[in-house]
């Protein structure tokens, strides 16, 4: 018999918190309604519910982990503090076992650090919190999950994202940003005319990477990958290329900071925007 599915639940308080970030607000209610959609077509029991997280800017790098199985948004903005909310989803055999873990689940937030615990599950049950937060738009990051996603926009900073099976999406971005993926694709929006900062070092062993480059952008491009190719959508000058096409090294327009991509088992595209 199909198990009815709780209503899902924004509390109260987060029109307060996010009073300064409507799109914060629209995201956090969109994820709502994804997760009800997705509870319609489930055999089990669903519960969703949305809470807001207060977090000090602590003096170093803002840790957010999302392990075992949640995902992590980060967005900077013009802000100067750090607004966050946990996504918070479980699944059981009735609707009074799926409210029961979801009460049980516990937020961590202090010293910089942001994270979750939560129950022990019987057979066919199950529980994730994802973090969706917002930063100023100069900060430090290390953000890592297992199962879920990471995507950041906006930052500039020493970023280290990390995830074993999902995948890793950056945007306009700067700084020292190292990115690696198990398991999973790395996207990657460039923006301006060079990379501001240290450079961009990005990994997976098995899944694609694709890079999204301006026209006349400036940088020194190494791309590798063991099995599978290199695909360019725009012409360059290449320095060095390995056997089979599976390794590039090239300065792009006047060079600067390193961009680094690599991948065990799949292809690199290099496209425009």
């Amino acid at each position: 018999m199909r198990m009815t599915t709780p209503r899902a639940v924004i509390a109260p308080t987060i029109a307060l918190l996010f009073a300064a970030g409507v799109a914060a607000q629209q995201d956090d209610q969109e994820w709502l309604r994804q997760c009800e959609r997705q509870a319609e077509r489930n055999d089990r029991a669903v519960f969703c519910e949305v809470r807001p997280v207060t977090l000090a800017l602590a003096a170093g790098a803002l840790d957010v982990d999302a392990s075992p199985n949640g995902s992590i948004q980060v967005d900077g903005s013009a802000i100067d503090h750090v607004q966050a909310s946990a996504r918070i989803r479980t699944q059981a055999g009735t609707d009074t076992r799926a409210r029961e873990l979801a009460r049980e689940i516990r937020i961590e937030a202090r010293d910089g650090h942001l994270s979750s615990d939560g129950p022990r599950t019987r057979s066919r049950e199950g529980w994730s919190v994802s973090f969706a937060v917002t930063v100023p738009g100069r900060a430090d990051l290390v953000l890592s999950t297992t199962n879920g996603s990471v995507a950041v926009a906006d930052v500039d900073g020493r970023i280290r994202a990390r995830t074993t099976n999902g995948a890793v999406r950056l945007d306009r971005l700067a700084g020292d940003v190292r990115a690696r993926a198990t398991n999973g694709s790395v996207r990657v929006n460039l923006a301006g005319d060079r990379w501001q900062g240290d450079g961009l070092d990005l990994s997976t062993t098995n899944g694609a990477v694709r890079i999204a480059i301006p026209e006349d952008y400036s940088a020194e491009l190494e791309t590798r990958t063991v099995n599978g190719r290199i695909n360019m959508d725009f012409p360059v000058t290449i320095t060095t290329m390995g056997r089979r096409a599976n390794r590039i090294q090239t300065s792009l327009g006047e060079g600067g900071a390193t961009i680094r991509a690599e991948t065990t088992n799949g292809s690199i595209n290099l496209t425009r925007p």
